[in-house]
């Protein structure tokens, strides 16, 4: 019979050889929404690459402040063409305070992003984004989003709660301890609010 420490060195060695696992993470799946008219508006796609690196880098550096180095790089963040993927297996609160941060401070600049928090299975790699996680968030993006807003699925909610947060999905956000402003949108979806958040 194998221990848990058995099992847990096994899972890490597997991993290590191959690492296209795919593991169930939180994810936030974000759409750039007018990709090419805001490329040409910014003179190009170098300026429209650095002003969503310094709004990502920006959402970052403010919660470097208010947690650890450590939280923050727990949260991996992928961009590719029009699409910016943010996961951590764990960090949930981490990953939701910059995908908030990071679409208030695209809002700032005049780029607008809609897309979905949810939970899933997903390998990111520095080569691939892989997995059924993705399927699921760009199935909520295309399908139910529609507008300029980040919805959070219930997968979202339901993982929250299963990793230890005794907590009804509307009220995920008191355990962020930064006061992460939500709503209830017109069709009962719950909406990150990041144009209140400063």
């Amino acid at each position: 019979m194998q221990t848990d420490l058995v099992k847990e060195h096994i899972i890490n060695d597997s991993q290590r050889r191959n690492p296209f696992y795919v593991k169930p993470q939180f994810i936030a799946c974000l759409d750039i929404l007018g990709y090419k008219e805001k490329m040409k508006e910014l003179g190009g796609a170098e300026e429209l690459l650095r002003a969503l690196y310094i709004a990502i880098e920006q959402a970052r550096g403010i919660l470097e402040e208010i947690s650890t180095r450590e939280a923050v790089d727990a949260v991996t963040v992928r961009a590719f063409s029009d699409n910016i993927i943010i996961c951590s297996e764990k960090r949930w609160d981490i990953l939701l305070a910059i995908t908030a941060l990071s679409q208030a401070e695209f809002h700032r600049r005049g780029i607008f992003v809609r897309g979905a928090l949810c939970y899933g299975g997903i390998c990111i790699h520095s080569e691939f984004v892989f997995g059924e996680g993705i399927i699921l968030a760009h199935e909520i993006e295309s399908k139910i989003v529609i507008f300029p807003r980040v919805i959070i699925h219930e997968s979202f909610a339901n993982a929250v709660i299963a990793n230890g947060k005794k907590t009804e999905p509307e009220n995920v956000f008191e355990f962020i301890g930064m006061g992460m402003p939500n709503f209830v949108d017109f069709d009962g979806f719950m909406v990150l609010d990041y144009i209140n958040l400063y």
